[in-house]
Order: structure tokens, then sequence, then C-alpha cells
């Protein structure tokens, strides 16, 4: 940009940083964790439907899972939020039919006090927030996504997952409530 300031010509392109807000787009992303780590984070391309879902558990958790069930001699519990995609007669039954995979009966849709993985996105948003202006598109954005995970501390898996019984207790305290978390 080249403006007149005081009867001078000045030149400001060398101080112009360039940005993209993210207005036009955005990723889907799935991602776990246990105590002892991460697993898989995959971004998404369409809407989240049972057969998306399925598709995502079976390329990516079912591996993981059960790499992770025969290296550490114990069974995972799947812990989902109550999403259509997740509790739907097709999803169901698909993961009925799979052995490694263990969830529970029921768990609320709208449960983010319980569900650590939200801590965890907001962790991560909160991490690339300072690379954001060198970001400028989706897979830029992906990019720098699949880096920070890959950098994410066991000590913040551990602690995410060792917060449950707190988290279970107030919940239960605020009668279904607002929390801490």
């Amino acid at each position: 940009m080249t403006v007149f300031y005081d009867g001078r010509l000045v030149q400001f392109t060398s101080h112009v940083i360039k940005t993209t807000k993210f207005g036009s787009g955005s990723l889907i992303l799935w991602g776990c964790f246990w105590s002892g780590g991460f697993g898989p984070l995959v971004v998404l391309d369409a809407k989240v439907n049972q057969i998306e879902y399925i598709k995502c558990l079976q390329e990516n958790y079912l591996p993981w899972i059960s790499e992770m069930i025969e290296k550490e001699g114990t069974t995972f519990i799947l812990q989902e939020d109550g999403a259509p995609g997740h509790t739907g007669k097709i999803a169901r039954d698909w993961k009925n039919d799979q052995p490694e995979i263990l969830g529970f009966d029921f768990w609320p849709a709208q449960s983010p006090d319980l569900n650590p993985i939200e801590n965890l996105w907001a962790i991560l948003e909160k991490i690339i927030e300072g690379r954001r202006h060198a970001i400028g598109s989706k897979d830029e954005l992906e990019a720098c996504l699949r880096d920070e995970w890959s950098k994410l501390d066991v000590g913040l898996a551990e602690k995410l997952v060792q917060s449950m019984p707190s988290r279970c207790k107030e919940v239960i305290k605020a009668k279904g409530g607002n929390t801490r978390y």
C-alpha cells in the first residue's frame, strides 16, 4: 500500500501480513486419547452421519485400539457423546459386532463437562492461535493441527483422564448443571 504522509510517499507493503480468517471453511476433526497418550487425529471430509462415523472408526479407531489392546494387555472403553451419528441403530449395531469396541450404554449428547476431549480441542485451538497468522488455507490448518497433535504431552492425556471422577462428582453436585470443567 502506498500513501502520502506529510507530503512524502510512504511504502507499507513490507509491513502488511496477509491473514485468513477461515470464515469460509472449517475442518471436522475426530480424535481419541487415553491416559498413556494420543490416538489418531482424523479430518473428516463429509457430514458426520452414521455411515461416515462407522467408516472413521473402521479405518482409524479399530486399527489403533487393536494395537493398544495387544500392546497394553487391557481393555479400553470408548467414550462417545450421544450424537445421532454415534447412537443411531446402524452405528450401534456395527459397534456391537466389533469385539474391540466397548462403550457405555448411554452418554448424554450435550455433556461437555463430562467429555475431556472438549478440553483437548480447546487446548489445541489455543496452541494453534499463535500460528494462525501463518495459516492461509484449510490444508495448512490441517498440517498445523497434525503437527501440534503430534507434540501433545502424555502428561496432558493422563491429567484429563484422571479428572473424570472429579468431573462426575461435580456434575452430580450441580444436578446436571454447568461445572468448572
